[in-house]
């Protein structure tokens, strides 16, 4: 069977986005792993007062925080997918001559499409008030244990001496258990912001997605805001 090369041009693009995907699995390792090793390292060493213990775990949670905003693993999940899209045109153009270089470029824009390059069109606006409310009530959920958390960065930044042994694990202790209450309490709305967001994002990067993938996401939601 006769075979041919693609043009450098995609292969040296999948490459990219082969590096990419393992630049980012590093970063969301590093991230998971690096700043609670160093309190795990406070307390093996014996170093871990509660103030500095307290200091560990609020550096613990900006990290997450961090994660949670960049999403490092999503990022990478979608540069494998672009890759692997690539890598399947990239075979089917090599072992069949007849293809035309038009099959690499929708490749490409397949690609493209999931990386999120360029948004295609604006997701409705009732689709977007109704996820920004559930935004808003997970946040309303999570208003204590954020409350908690800032008066443990007070403890720390300000080093304050009415924090004793007890006290200041009960400092330390509070946004944890009001965090895993929230969690609790949230995860109902999460799930269903969850089902509009990856709806909304469809919408607005990939062409294939029209407005009933919003409403079917919508009831989607919807079930899982009733438990069904």
């Amino acid at each position: 069977m006769d075979t041919r090369t693609a043009p450098r041009w995609i292969r040296d693009r999948k490459k990219g986005y082969e590096r990419s995907c393992a630049s980012w699995e590093g970063n969301t390792l590093l991230g998971m792993l690096g700043l609670p090793g160093c309190w795990l390292y406070s307390v093996i060493h014996g170093t871990a007062t509660a103030q500095s213990s307290g200091a560990a775990l609020f550096l613990c949670v900006a990290g997450l925080i961090g994660l949670g905003l960049l999403r490092p693993f999503r990022r990478a999940r979608r540069y494998e997918m672009a890759a692997r899209i690539l890598e399947a045109a990239i075979a089917r153009y090599e072992v069949s001559p007849e293809r035309p270089d038009a099959t690499l470029t929708e490749a490409d824009e397949r690609a493209c499409e999931v990386l999120r390059v360029a948004r295609i069109r604006t997701a409705p606006a009732w689709v977007m008030e109704k996820r920004r409310r559930y935004e808003v009530k997970i946040l309303a959920r999570f208003g204590p244990a954020v409350l908690a958390l800032a008066l443990l960065a007070a403890c720390v930044l300000l080093r304050w001496r009415w924090v004793g042994q007890g006290r200041g694990v009960f400092v330390i202790l509070l946004p944890v258990a009001l965090a895993i209450q929230a969690g609790f309490m949230a995860r109902r709305l999460g799930a269903a912001r969850a089902i509009l967001g990856v709806a909304i994002d469809r919408y607005e990067y990939e062409a294939t997605a029209t407005e009933g993938t919003l409403e079917e996401a919508d009831q989607r939601a919807s079930e899982a805001l009733d438990g069904r």
